[in-house]
C-alpha cells in the first residue's frame, strides 16, 4: 500500500513538473507598439510594411476620436518562432499612404510598448500651421496669411486674433495694422487714431470728444503707423510728416489743407513705410503740394490738388509713391505730377489745366495707366508716354467755376478707371488664374478674387495677357457663370453708390461714396434723382438712429454729428 502511495506521488510530482515546464514554454503575450501622428491631407489609408508584408493598417476616419491622425496598432513577437504579422525589435519597417508604390517614411520599429509619432502632414505656406491644422481652423493652407490683415495665420491662432476675419474687434482697423500700432486688435474701444477738428477751442487730447485743431498737433501726438482723421474743415498751414502714419480727411470736398502761399502744403520728411498715406483732403495755395522727400512712398490717393505754383505732387528718386485716384487740376503754371522715380505708379487720376501733366526723368518707366490727362497747357506727357489705357478727354466737372470737382452726368471718366478682371474661365484650384484680358497688374501686387459669396486674397507672382499666378491657391472655387473677378487696390469699387457697374471712376472721388454718375452730386441723395428732398430725409434719419454704414456719408467709418452735418448742408440741394 505504501508502495502505491509512492507512485502516485511520483506521478502527481512529475505532472506539476511537466506542466510547469510547459507553461514556462509558452509565449507571453508582448505589448503592441504605437504608432501615430497627423496624416497628409489627401489620406485615405496608411498602412505598415517589414519585407513587403502589411504589419497594421489604418482608414482615415474610422476613429473619430482621432481627427486627422492616423494610429497604427503593431503586434510584437520576439521569441522564436516569430508568429505571423508580427515584428521584431529594430526592424526596418515602411509606412505608405493610400498604398502609393513609393513609402512616405521608413522607420526602426522600436522596444516593445514603444510609442511612436510620425507626423506626414505638411506646410504648404510655410506659415507655421500643418495643412491638416489649417483645415480644422478653415484657414487657407496654401495662403499665409488667409484674411490679408498682414498678420500669419500661425501668428493669430496662437495670439487670439481670428485668421479668418480682417479686422477681429470691428474697429475699423484690420489686425496687422493695430499690432503695429501697439493697439489692441480684441478691442474694438483702443484703435490707432488721432482725432483733428479745427472747430475744436476747447480741451485738446487727440480723442474723439477733444480733438486737436491743428493737422501739424495731431501728427506731432501720433506714434508711428497710427491714423489721424482730420475732420471737415479748411486748416491754414503747412504740414510736416516725419513718421509712417496714414493722414484721412473726412472728404476732399470739405477737408481743405491750405498752406497760405507757403513752399509746401504738405511735406515727407522721413523714408516711409507701407502704412503711410494721405486721403480725402483739397490741397491748394503753395509751391508744391506733396513734396515726397527723401524716398517718402506713401499712398497717395482721392485727393483734389489745385491752386499751386511748381508742382502738384513731386517725387524723388528713391520714392515708390502710389498716386490713384486724385484730381490734379486748375494749376495753371505748374506740372502735376514730378517724378525722378521708375518705382511710381500712376494710375486712375484726372490731370487736366495745369502747364505739364507728368514730367518724368528721362530714361525712367513710372508705372501709368488708366489716368485722364488732358489740355495741359505745356505738355500731357514729358520724359514718358501715356499708359496704354489713359485716355485724353474733356472731364466734365460739375462745377469747375466754384470748385466742385465732382463728375457730372455723361462724364467720359465715370466708370473708366482700371477695371475689374474677369474670369475667362471656372477657377478650381492651383496657381493660374484665366481671365480674358490681364491689365495694369505686376508681380507683388495682391490681389482679391470674389463670386459675391466668398472672398480671398493672395499675392501675384506672375502675369501673362490672359494669366495671372498667385504664390499658393484659393480654398473655393470660383466660377464663370457666378460672375467671379479678381480686383485688385486700384479696381475696387467696392465703396461707390450704386449703380456702379463694377468698374472704379476716374479722379478724387473713385471708390468712395462721392463717386457719381448723375447730374453731380449731392450728400445724401440716396434715391440718386439728382436731389436731396423728404425721401432721402426718411432714409437717412433710419440709417442715421439706427448707426447704419449708409449713413455715413464721409466715409470715415463713424456714424456721427458730421455726418448730419453734411445732410443738412445738402439738404434741398440739386444736382447740377
Amino acid at each position: 500500500m505504501k508502495v502505491y502511495k509512492f507512485l502516485l506521488v511520483g506521478v502527481i510530482i512529475a505532472v506539476s513538473i511537466f506542466l510547469i515546464a510547459e507553461a514556462g514554454l509558452s509565449k507571453i503575450p508582448e505589448p503592441d507598439n504605437i504608432i501615430y501622428g497627423m496624416a497628409r491631407q489627401d489620406a485615405d489609408t496608411v498602412t505598415l510594411k517589414v519585407n513587403g508584408q502589411v504589419i497594421a493598417s489604418y482608414t482615415m476616419g474610422s476613429n473619430p476620436d482621432a481627427g486627422n491622425n492616423y494610429i497604427l496598432r503593431v503586434p510584437l513577437d520576439a521569441v522564436d518562432p516569430q508568429e505571423p504579422g508580427t515584428v521584431r525589435p529594430y526592424d526596418e519597417a515602411a509606412i505608405y499612404i493610400n498604398n502609393e508604390f513609393t513609402p512616405a517614411a521608413t522607420i526602426t520599429i522600436g522596444a516593445r510598448g514603444t510609442i511612436q509619432k510620425i507626423d506626414f502632414a505638411v506646410d504648404s505656406d510655410g506659415d507655421g500651421l500643418l495643412d491638416t491644422e489649417e483645415l480644422q481652423l478653415g484657414t487657407n493652407p496654401y495662403n499665409p496669411d488667409t484674411d490679408g490683415d498682414g498678420l500669419s495665420d500661425y501668428y493669430e491662432a496662437n495670439n487670439g486674433t481670428n485668421p479668418l476675419l480682417y479686422d477681429t474687434d470691428g474697429d475699423g482697423y484690420s489686425d496687422g495694422y493695430e499690432v503695429s500700432a501697439n493697439t489692441n486688435p480684441m478691442d474694438e474701444n483702443e484703435m490707432p487714431v488721432i482725432y483733428v477738428d479745427v472747430g475744436n477751442s476747447g480741451y485738446e487730447d487727440g480723442t474723439k470728444d477733444n480733438p486737436y485743431n491743428t493737422v501739424n498737433e495731431g501728427i506731432n501726438a501720433a506714434s508711428d503707423k497710427y491714423t489721424v482723421l482730420v475732420a471737415m474743415g479748411t486748416y491754414e498751414e503747412s504740414v510736416t510728416i516725419d513718421k509712417d502714419i496714414r493722414l484721412i480727411g473726412e472728404s476732399p470736398s470739405t477737408t481743405i489743407i491750405d498752406a497760405g502761399a507757403a513752399a509746401d502744403a504738405i511735406i515727407y520728411d522721413y523714408l516711409t513705410g507701407k502704412v503711410s498715406c494721405i486721403k480725402g483732403f483739397a490741397i491748394k495755395n503753395a509751391d508744391n503740394g506733396i513734396n515726397c522727400a527723401n524716398g517718402a512712398s506713401p499712398l497717395i490717393c482721392n485727393n483734389i490738388i489745385t491752386q499751386i505754383a511748381t508742382s502738384g505732387i513731386i517725387c524723388g528718386d528713391l520714392s515708390t509713391a502710389r498716386i490713384i485716384n486724385n484730381t490734379i487740376s486748375r494749376n495753371t503754371d505748374a506740372t502735376a505730377i514730378q517724378s525722378s522715380s521708375s518705382d511710381m505708379t500712376i494710375v486712375n487720376n484726372i490731370i487736366t489745366g495745369n502747364d505739364v501733366g507728368i514730367d518724368s526723368d528721362a530714361g525712367l518707366d513710372p508705372r501709368i495707366d488708366y489716368n485722364n490727362i488732358w489740355s495741359n497747357t505745356g505738355s500731357d506727357y514729358i520724359g514718358c508716354e501715356a499708359g496704354i489705357h489713359d485716355i485724353s478727354d474733356d472731364p466734365s466737372f460739375a462745377d469747375i467755376a466754384n470748385g466742385d470737382f465732382h463728375l457730372a452726368n455723361g462724364s467720359s471718366c465715370l466708370d473708366a478707371g482700371d477695371p475689374v478682371e474677369e474670369l475667362a474661365a471656372d477657377y478650381t484650384g492651383g496657381s493660374t488664374i484665366t481671365d480674358h484680358e490681364v491689365t495694369n497688374m505686376e508681380i507683388g501686387d495682391r490681389i482679391w478674387i470674389t463670386d459675391g459669396v466668398n472672398s480671398e486674397s493672395d499675392v501675384v507672382v506672375a502675369v501673362s495677357e490672359t494669366t495671372i499666378e498667385i504664390q499658393g491657391e484659393f480654398m473655393n472655387d470660383y466660377l464663370v457663370a457666378d460672375g467671379a473677378y479678381i480686383f485688385t487696390d486700384t479696381s475696387d469699387a467696392s465703396q461707390e453708390p450704386e449703380p456702379g457697374n463694377y468698374r472704379i471712376d476716374i479722379g478724387a472721388y473713385g471708390n468712395t461714396p462721392e463717386a457719381g454718375h448723375s447730374k453731380g452730386y449731392c450728400y445724401g441723395d440716396f434715391d440718386r434723382d439728382g436731389d436731396v428732398d423728404g425721401s432721402d430725409l426718411a432714409e437717412f434719419s433710419l440709417a442715421y438712429s439706427s448707426g447704419a454704414e449708409k449713413a455715413d456719408l464721409n466715409g470715415d467709418g463713424f456714424v456721427n454729428s458730421h455726418d448730419l452735418s453734411l445732410f443738412a448742408a445738402s439738404f434741398g440741394r440739386a444736382g447740377l
